[in-house]
């Protein structure tokens, strides 16, 4: 080999070399490599998490409103036995994506057409992934957004799939009109809560997983407080209604229409008090509504 060749044997090695740099670093050994920005072209459908794009830096040349079906190709000529034809294909320009995901929010941004998305394709496959940047709110409209935080007891190491049993949620969900609160006992809690604010139907609910419960519902103006064994406070209005095994006081004063009955005039324990009523047991509703009302204070 002449020194001629040897001068391009080491041109053509140096210009491989260059050659497989540049492929590595237009091509990077990662999970998402960056596309570019892209503009939605239908409004996300609740629940999923895959949307239609526009690539705007790989089609950079199409002007005015996007719509999935927004580009379309003609095609004309004759046939083999000389009729012409002419056929228009309706095609896009979108390509199908999936929400990247975003720490611990496990549902996707409600996105709508014309919002502004990042986009990013598999390392060595065709599939593609958006994630919004959340500089367009303005194009928002009513949302929905879940979000979970892992509260499993495993021990460190392995793969353990985040359930409704082992993590606490927070739901905002303007579009769907209620905030909810839920918690889990993966790590030997008491028990677990289920909160729920319904705006559309002005509900309040507060619940466990024992069974206890309290609810305020606005319009019909209720209150309701219910232990897991039936011991129950409900107001409707200015109805009230008490239920349980037993009922105890423990006041100064008990005022009834304006007036403070004295204590020492209900029958306690079995003991006839100056009103001359007998209760062999606890205080009883019977027993308030028969107890005649003094007008003096307790001493």
């Amino acid at each position: 080999m002449n020194a001629d060749d040897t001068r391009f044997k080491k041109l053509s090695d140096r210009l491989d070399e260059l050659e497989k740099k540049i492929h590595e670093l237009e091509n990077p050994n990662t999970t998402y490599r960056y596309v570019g920005m892209g503009t939605v072209l239908a409004d996300k459908n609740d629940g999923s998490k895959f949307i239609l794009v526009h690539l705007n830096e790989v089609f950079p040349g199409i002007e005015g409103d996007l719509s999935p079906l927004h580009d379309s190709t003609t095609f004309s000529g004759v046939d083999a036995d000389g009729n012409e034809y002419s056929h228009t294909l309706q095609g896009n320009s979108g390509v199908k994506a999936i929400w990247k995901g975003d720490g611990n929010r496990a549902s996707a941004p409600s996105v709508r057409q014309g919002q502004l998305v990042e986009v990013y394709q598999g390392a060595g496959s065709d599939k593609y992934f958006w994630h919004w940047a959340g500089n367009d709110r303005e194009l928002m409209r009513a949302e929905s957004a879940i979000y979970t935080y892992n509260a499993s007891g495993a021990p460190s190491g392995g793969l353990v799939p985040m359930t409704k049993l082992n993590s606490y949620s927070l739901t905002i969900d303007p579009k769907h009109h209620q905030i909810g609160i839920a918690t889990s006992k993966n790590n030997g809690e008491a028990c677990g809560f289920n909160v729920q604010l319904n705006t559309k139907r002005g509900v309040f609910s507060f619940t466990d997983d024992l069974g206890n419960v309290f609810n305020i519902d606005g319009p019909s103006k209720t209150y309701l407080f219910k232990t897991a064994l039936g011991g129950t406070i409900a107001i409707k209005g200015k109805d009230v209604t008490i239920e349980g095994s037993t009922l105890s006081f423990k006041f100064d004063n008990i005022y009834f229409n304006g007036n403070v009955l004295m204590i020492r005039d209900l029958a306690v324990n079995g003991k006839t008090t100056s009103t001359g009523i007998t209760n062999k047991g606890d205080i009883t509703s019977d027993t308030l509504n028969d107890v005649a009302v003094s007008s003096y204070q307790h001493s």
